[in-house]
């Protein structure tokens, strides 16, 4: 049985506020709960502390699933059909149960936060269980009632999680089919990979034309789709003064994707390079091109189609 790795689980997430900025956060929910604050000038506005308390709940939700995803690793990781029992499951277990605890206990005061919240109820670990999924569902419409909105409807679920799967797939296909980019122009292997390069990003601008995600699977998914048509979108530096003043469009949306990772969670895909040309991006083709060997293409791009049968060209 392999020992799990928990390095990554407890290494201190560096988007988590900081236990000053958490302390901080708690004065002024405090100072809220008792009384309403004082306007001075160059205080925090009541939207501006709101935000800050919010962070600490956004973070505590963060948390949670990296806990679950951690507990699936330890059963993956596990051959004994008693893994549930193991130590590390059930220390994660009790882990986990004190964060959602704290998640329910804690009051959303913006829309956002909010919104934060009502996304464990789509997982698995809460929907599947009659008691958290109760505790958690009251606390959301409370903050939905405290901030005058409705909550987000129970099992919601943004349209751009349900295309992850095809993205992820169109994707790889880009990764398998790499090396067959140096092949003759216009011959049948170019010609297919670069159907292959057309499907993933016609994929991923049918993500990013969705509507706004409500979500934070929603709004990784998003992210990933972005991504896809960020890779190497800022160009090789030329180690001049300039440098920093190329790129400012791209510059601006790296920024935003990057955050949008950040709070979603999500892992960047397989394979993928990076947003900028560089040695890190020439050394992750040469890792995709020595997986990919040869190169390969799926059977639709090899026949002159522009994607799989199975699913409506966007």
């Amino acid at each position: 049985m392999s020992a799990l790795n928990l390095r990554n689980v407890l290494r201190r997430n560096p988007d988590r506020p900081s236990l000053r900025d958490r302390a901080a956060a708690l004065k002024v929910a405090a100072r809220l709960v008792i009384r309403p604050p004082k306007l001075e000038a160059g205080a925090a506005t009541p939207g501006e502390a709101a935000a800050i308390v919010d962070r600490v709940l956004v973070s505590l939700v963060q948390e949670f699933v990296a806990i679950g995803k951690a507990q699936d690793e330890t059963l993956a990781a596990n051959d004994n059909p008693d893994a549930f029992d193991s130590p590390d499951w059930v220390r994660l277990e009790q882990r986990g149960a004190a964060v959602l605890a704290r998640i329910v206990s804690t009051r959303a005061r913006t829309v956002e936060g909010m919104r934060a919240k009502a996304s464990l109820l789509d997982l698995c670990r809460i929907k599947s269980f009659a008691k958290p999924f109760d505790d958690l569902s009251r606390s959301v419409q409370s903050d939905a009632d405290a901030i005058g909105v409705a909550p987000p409807p129970a099992g919601l679920t943004d349209p751009h999680v349900a295309m992850l799967p095809a993205l992820r797939q169109a994707f790889a296909w880009t990764r398998d089919a790499h090396p067959l980019g140096a092949c003759a122009p216009y011959s049948p292997e170019d010609r297919a990979f670069t159907a292959v390069l057309h499907h993933c990003g016609n994929v991923a601008n049918a993500i990013a034309a969705l509507p706004p995600p409500a979500t934070l699977a929603g709004l990784g998914a998003l992210a990933l789709a972005l991504s896809v048509n960020a890779e190497e979108a800022i160009g090789r530096p030329q180690n001049d003064s300039m440098d920093d003043q190329r790129y400012p469009e791209e510059r601006r949306l790296v920024a935003a994707i990057r955050a949008m990772m950040a709070a979603s969670g999500v892992e960047p895909l397989p394979g993928w390079v990076g947003f900028e040309v560089g040695p890190d991006s020439d050394a992750g083709w040469e890792a995709v091109n020595a997986r990919a060997g040869k190169g390969s293409a799926p059977a639709w791009a090899l026949a002159g189609k522009s994607g799989p049968d199975d699913m409506q060209e966007v």
